[in-house]
């Protein structure tokens, strides 16, 4: 089964929906917009809410962009818990929580170990991973997103800091500044959307993207691998051909708002788990 073709955002089919309590055919459906009454708890615990990102770009330095040609649906939510437990039967996490996200689950957890650590070779995962267990599920090629997808979603078409212009992190997010290192992460959604309705994409918890790290500064721009000298436009980029640590992004509820802005990220080696790393799903939005 392959997400059918999606209008334009706005449209018919902006948002698919995967219910982890049905198998067969019933198991996708579509929606045109937000429920009346917003996201209810089941989109956060028995459902998986997508939205559809269509294609563009966003300037990461001055006359340096990065364009994205397909479109693509993202989690509205980080997984949470309970959509981990469903599908692994366990829940690693250390703060528990149903609707809380997943934490201490690792790149291997995610994506496996053998045939998922070859990215960007091809974007196969081990049958064993919480990505194989799902695609295996439902037919389609759910993934961790790249780095350019990630950034792309969370700015939403801003040009800031953060994603939603003039609005100070605390009503963004949980992070330090709002006691996230006592009270930790929270339930999913507690916070302001950005523009195109996806939550959480500051603080919060840590998420891991597809690319591999480099032996770079981490907090500073893209370790690609292009050399000094990026072009003007990259287009639709899959970072690094080697390396052992994978990318982060996002910012957790133990950092300023400094390290939670769009363009923040970070790089893990071994790559291993910690309490603060999470996830967010994406898969293609055009028929195969």
């Amino acid at each position: 089964m392959s997400p059918s073709k999606a209008g334009k955002s706005g449209g018919k089919d902006l948002y698919m929906i995967v219910d982890l309590t049905k198998t067969g055919k019933s198991v996708i459906s579509y929606l045109d917009d937000v429920p009346k009454k917003g996201w209810s708890d089941e989109y956060k615990t028995k459902k998986i809410v997508f939205r559809r990102v269509e294609p563009g770009s966003f300037e990461y330095l001055p006359g340096k962009s990065f364009k994205i040609t397909k479109p693509f649906y993202i989690g509205v939510f980080e997984v949470t818990q309970k959509q981990y437990e469903m599908v692994m039967k366990e829940n690693p996490s250390e703060f528990k929580g149903d609707m809380r996200p997943v934490e201490k689950v690792s790149y291997h957890h995610i994506r496996g170990i053998n045939n998922g650590l070859n990215w960007p070779k091809d974007n196969k995962v081990d049958d064993d991973s919480y990505l194989g267990k799902l695609r295996k599920r439902i037919g389609i090629d759910f993934d961790l997103p790249t780095e350019v997808q990630w950034e792309y979603a969370c700015r939403a078409g801003t040009k800031g800091d953060f994603n939603v212009n003039g609005v100070e992190m605390v009503k963004l997010g949980k992070f330090a500044g709002n006691d996230g290192r006592r009270d930790h992460h929270v339930k999913v959604g507690s916070f302001l959307p950005n523009a195109w309705g996806i939550y959480d994409m500051h603080g919060n918890v840590w998420e891991w993207c597809m690319d591999r790290g480099t032996n770079g500064e981490s907090g500073t721009f893209y370790f690609f691998g292009w050399g000094p000298e990026p072009k003007e436009t990259e287009t639709n980029p899959k970072g690094p051909t080697v390396g052992s640590s994978r990318i982060f992004r996002g910012g957790s509820t133990s950092h300023p708002a400094g390290r939670c802005r769009s363009s923040s990220r970070a790089r893990f080696d071994d790559p291993g788990y910690r309490g603060d790393v999470g996830i967010r799903l994406v898969c293609p939005a055009e028929a195969k």
